[in-house]
């Protein structure tokens, strides 16, 4: 058994000898908190390679090993461990509830540091990039955030350097998932650097993956592959399949954006066959890509048959898997069928504060309107999107000035069109500025505050902050004085 901990670190293969030898010894002895403890340690190995079916079965039995012994401390390892298999297997409910008893019982038992492990992972509620294909659990982004930092202070209290590099990697997963780039992108990066520090292969791994998903996200696709091309070689080294999975549909999504069609089908058929099932999260998140690759290519009905069963196989919607599938219907011309889908999609995103699912849903909706010929409609969507775009470009400067122009190139070729509206050519009169951005920019030149502008649109203050930002980036000014200038000249204000 201590052979398996010393070495599940760096290699899962060669710690599951160790615990399989300890389990064919242990299920001799009279011991049942032993025989748990076994069975946990296989059922943890089982989960490491993939198997997170199977290690539920061992977590379950050794869960009610030590429930008849009333064991709290071996019930609260078992939760825990219970939760994080419940992840992987797309049961976020019960992800949530196990790891909720699980943080309940070591606090209980003043186990502090086993408690933090449990919150750091809890703390997301699978609203992030790695979950992002399964049905979440809604929780208020305040709420997600508060019990990552808490878990990141003990961590950090406490002087426990893995602990640390945990809480922070998954502290910025959830920032960085969530739209709030800069502080999610400074945590990955020091959780990153700490793990190589420590010489932590795992976090290692995952640091590389959450930074290469971040990437992914933002379309800075150089960046993307490179630290998930470190990621697979790392998930490799230490043989966990759960993450090479993840990795690889990631690898395949940026092969596919700078059409490397062959080479994102090749990285894909290591892992994808036609059996392989929709159920763990690895295994969906392969068949996503895959669903995104024949979409690029046009193979439109490929794709759609694959993402409908990804969504049959949950009741509930899961934002990002419901804005793919409405892109497949749309290339079908299913649009009723695509309406439905994003408006589900774009409720659960708001709900769960998801904003580059929320632009995103907003772009499909825009070209869903104009393809049903709804020129108006489609613009008033695509102003949404992109003003919701722009802010997330904001906040992605402050951390990396060259990140935003990304962006605004996949905004630009996701919204390409042939006809140019009535709308946009107007917009285009106006140095690019939205209907919105205009009404702020006459208000401004009538010499209203933050405060009255807020009033008059009916915004909050921070959304009035956003639109002057971006004004004064499109039109390339410094002061507010500027833009009364421009506003009179454009004819938006009369003197």
């Amino acid at each position: 058994m201590d052979l398996g901990f010393l070495t599940a670190s760096r290699d899962y293969s060669k710690a599951g000898d160790y615990f399989q030898a300890a389990l064919a010894i242990t299920s001799g002895l009279s011991d049942p908190a032993i025989v748990a403890q076994t069975l946990n340690r296989v059922g943890n190995w089982y989960f490491n390679f993939g198997q997170s079916t199977e290690a539920l079965r061992y977590h379950r039995e050794a869960a009610r090993i030590f429930e008849s012994l009333n064991d709290k401390r071996g019930l609260a390892a078992t939760h825990d461990l219970l939760g994080i298999t419940n992840l992987v297997e797309c049961n976020l409910p019960q992800y949530v509830a196990h790891y909720e008893q699980a943080m309940t019982l070591f606090r209980e038992l003043d186990d502090r540091g086993s408690f933090i492990s449990s919150l750091t992972i809890y703390a997301t509620r699978g609203a992030d990039y790695l979950a992002c294909v399964a049905a979440p659990v809604i929780a208020p982004l305040e709420d997600r955030l508060r019990d990552g930092q808490q878990a990141l202070e003990i961590a950090q209290q406490m002087g426990a350097r893995p602990a640390e590099t945990l809480g922070k990697l998954w502290l910025g997963l959830s920032l960085a998932s969530s739209g709030k780039y800069r502080q999610g992108l400074e945590l990955i990066r020091a959780g990153l650097d700490l793990a190589t520090a420590i010489d932590h292969r795992h976090f290692m791994t995952t640091g590389h993956m959450i930074l290469g998903a971040f990437y992914l996200d933002i379309f800075a696709l150089p960046q993307a592959r490179t630290h998930l091309e470190q990621a697979h070689s790392l998930a490799n080294e230490t043989g966990s399949l759960i993450w090479l999975g993840m990795i690889t549909s990631f690898l395949a999504d940026t092969q596919t954006q700078q059409n490397n069609f062959s080479e994102a089908d090749k990285v894909l058929r290591t892992l994808l066959n036609p059996d392989l099932p929709v159920q763990a999260s690895h295994h969906r998140h392969l068949w996503r890509a895959k669903t995104e690759w024949h979409l690029a290519q046009g193979q439109s009905t490929e794709a759609f048959a694959i993402a409908q069963r990804l969504i049959d196989n949950t009741a509930n919607t899961i934002p990002r898997l419901s804005v793919l599938y409405a892109e497949c219907a749309l290339a079908l011309r299913r649009y009723a069928t695509a309406q439905t889908a994003l408006q589900k999609a774009y409720e659960t995103a708001q709900a769960l504060s998801l904003k580059p699912i929320l632009w995103r849903t907003l772009l499909a909706q825009g070209r869903l309107a104009r393809a049903r010929g709804k020129d108006d409609e489609a613009e008033n969507y695509f102003e949404e999107g992109r003003a919701l775009l722009d802010s997330l470009a904001a906040d992605l400067a402050l951390s990396d000035a060259t990140l935003p122009e990304y962006l605004n190139q996949a905004w630009g070729r996701m919204t390409r069109s042939k006809s140019t509206s009535a709308r946009a050519l107007t917009k285009n009169q106006y140095a690019g500025l939205t209907s919105r951005e205009r009404d702020v920019a006459k208000l401004i030149a009538e010499g209203k505050s933050n405060k009255e502008i807020a009033e008059a649109l009916v915004l909050s203050n921070r959304t009035v902050e956003a639109h002057i930002g971006n004004i004064l980036s499109k039109l390339n000014f410094t002061s507010r004085a500027q833009i009364a200038v421009w506003a009179v000249e454009k004819g938006l204000f009369k003197t």
